[in-house]
């Protein structure tokens, strides 16, 4: 048998109305597939939240406007559609600049996926 998540644990043995709220950043740093997620609890994911990162030529991670990282969203942005997901948030904990400048350019990425405001 292959590796069961908590958050997989949780959602089989809770009734259908028991949601998910999905951290994308998260979910990948465990090593985990977020569009595989979506896809195997569609429908009880009620929202989810995007974070952005950078690695600098020493090894240290900076959070960045989302769409401006190293994150590759396709899959991720893919399967919220797939499986109507009705709520996307941009995160970002930390700014090396402007916090409204930082939401503006998640903003503007987030639109270009396809979000509406």
């Amino acid at each position: 048998m292959g590796r069961v998540t908590a958050t997989e644990l949780l959602l089989q043995n809770s009734p259908e109305n028991v949601t998910l709220g999905l951290d994308l950043y998260h979910s990948g740093k465990a090593g985990l597939a977020a569009d595989a997620l979506l896809r195997r609890f569609a429908g009880r994911t009620e929202f989810v939240h995007f974070k952005d990162f950078v690695v600098d030529a020493a090894g240290t991670e900076h959070l960045t406007p989302v769409g401006h990282g190293q994150t590759d969203w396709r899959a991720a942005v893919a399967a919220c559609r797939e499986t109507g997901v009705p709520w996307a948030f941009a995160e970002q904990e930390k700014w090396e600049k402007d916090a409204f400048d930082c939401m503006r350019e998640s903003l503007a990425a987030m639109r270009a996926w396809g979000f509406e405001a």
